[in-house]
């Protein structure tokens, strides 16, 4: 009888502490999942404004907040040349989604037209398309985002790289007098501080040069902008090794990848 008592104390503790185990799994994995979902979100605050337009830099792992309200439509634009090739949501039910066609041509875009049913509900959206694919979480409220787009800087040639080396060279071999250094690099939280700060900013009147560090060759390039009447703007520049090169001078431009932010501002 001690024996059966004994073995059955014994299953017991084992249950127990498997138990415990796996609850310990669990709470691990869901911190991690938690985080790294908030690490990859962008919100509205992460977008280009545009009129009522807010365009969010395109990374394909990312998930992007969508305000939508009761009563309201909000319009996904894609790309122009993007056919829809599967839309998906976690809440068939009291989410209405529609799609449709602008354009003719190389000019035609399909949009999606999103809708709540009720207020202060959230579900996911997964769009594919044949060149991408979209994760989005929809959020119902008082207030919503009534146009939301992508810009792909990869794709759009915003960054490129230029075999022109004449540039290069009479940046090297020039004087550092003539060049105009008085910029200030500022970090948008005292966190935020990444691996790829630029280490110098300088112009020579015509062009701003952006110097990097030497590690950024080897992970993802930011994303410039330059920041106008408040608000950011796309601006063509062409990357160099380590360097980004802008064909004017700005007073304000603004670096971005992902999460991960840096202000640059030009003296007076």
């Amino acid at each position: 009888m001690k024996k059966k008592i004994y073995a059955a104390i014994c299953v017991l503790s084992l249950t127990f502490c498997l138990g415990m185990h796996t609850l310990a799994d669990t709470n691990k994995d869901r911190k991690i999942t938690v985080t790294n979902t908030k690490n990859n979100t962008d919100g509205i605050s992460d977008a280009i404004a545009k009129q009522s337009d807010f365009n969010f830099t395109y990374l394909p792992n990312k998930l992007y907040k969508v305000y939508c309200k009761v009563g309201f439509l909000t319009n996904i634009q894609l790309q122009p040349g993007e056919e829809i090739t599967f839309v998906g949501g976690g809440d068939t039910t009291r989410w209405i989604v529609d799609k449709g066609l602008s354009g003719f041509g190389v000019n035609k875009r399909y949009h999606l037209y999103i809708k709540p049913l009720c207020n202060k509900i959230t579900t996911n959206l997964v769009i594919n398309t044949n060149l991408h694919i979209y994760n989005l979480q929809l959020i119902s409220g008082d207030f919503f985002s009534p146009v939301i787009s992508f810009i792909y800087p990869a794709e759009d040639g915003v960054g490129f790289i230029t075999n022109d080396l004449d540039e290069m060279d009479s940046l090297e071999n020039g004087s550092s007098k003539k060049y105009n250094r008085n910029y200030k690099i500022l970090k948008t939280a005292i966190f935020n501080n990444p691996s790829w700060k630029p280490v110098a900013v300088y112009d020579d009147g015509k062009k701003t040069y952006i110097e990097m560090p030497k590690s950024m060759l080897n992970s993802e390039a930011p994303v410039l902008f330059i920041k106008n009447d408040g608000l950011l703007m796309m601006v063509n520049y062409r990357v160099k090794d380590n360097m980004y090169i802008v064909d004017r001078l700005f007073d304000e431009a603004e670096m971005k990848n992902g999460k991960e932010r840096i202000i640059i501002k030009r003296g007076q």
